[in-house]
């Protein structure tokens, strides 16, 4: 079945009809679907250097206000990544204090990783946490190890996230092998 609906169509300056308003009637068919628009069309990034910078003030994520505010752009994908991904370091100890190592590198601490993925699950928020792309074995290969303690907590921890290595291609650097 089709609806009419009478618009209001404001056309600025080329109709003369009632100081440039105009009544035109559309057919909309509300039976057959014309698109359809994934649940997860709303992403939100937040730079990783919210842990960089001791979470100041982001650190706590369990305010009832924030976690309402940010319940209301649900369902949606939250991406904590960006170039300071490639810079921090997961440390599961209990008591490992969110702290810079030397040089660049962050420690994300387990406490911290724990409120971020309370507050995704609260908030109705996919995670997609950006892992450390930089971190070389001897060889120049990827070292995996951290990632894998940190996937490996948070798997113990029953929490549900997608994952990025890398953060764009403009810190690879990649040889011809012609």
């Amino acid at each position: 079945m089709y609806r009419l609906i009478d618009f209001l169509l404001i056309i600025g300056g080329h109709l003369s009809v009632c100081g440039g308003l105009k009544v035109a009637t559309v057919e909309v068919d509300t039976l057959h679907l014309a698109a359809h628009t994934s649940d997860h069309f709303l992403s939100v990034t937040i730079d990783a250097d919210v842990i960089e910078e001791h979470l100041n003030p982001v650190q706590d994520f369990t305010p009832p206000r924030l976690v309402n505010m940010a319940r209301l752009l649900s369902p949606a994908v939250w991406r904590l990544g960006g170039t300071s991904e490639d810079y921090i370091i997961f440390k599961h100890s209990t008591n490992a204090v969110q702290s810079r190592l030397g040089g660049d590198t962050a420690v994300l601490t387990a406490n911290q990783w724990d409120k971020i993925n309370c507050f995704s699950r609260d908030a109705g928020w996919h995670l997609i946490y950006g892992l450390n792309a930089l971190l070389r074995t001897k060889e120049g290969r990827w070292d995996s190890t951290n990632a894998e303690q940190l996937l490996n907590y948070t798997s113990s921890k029953g929490y549900t996230v997608s994952w990025e290595l890398g953060n764009g291609t403009r810190k690879c650097y990649f040889k011809s092998t012609n």
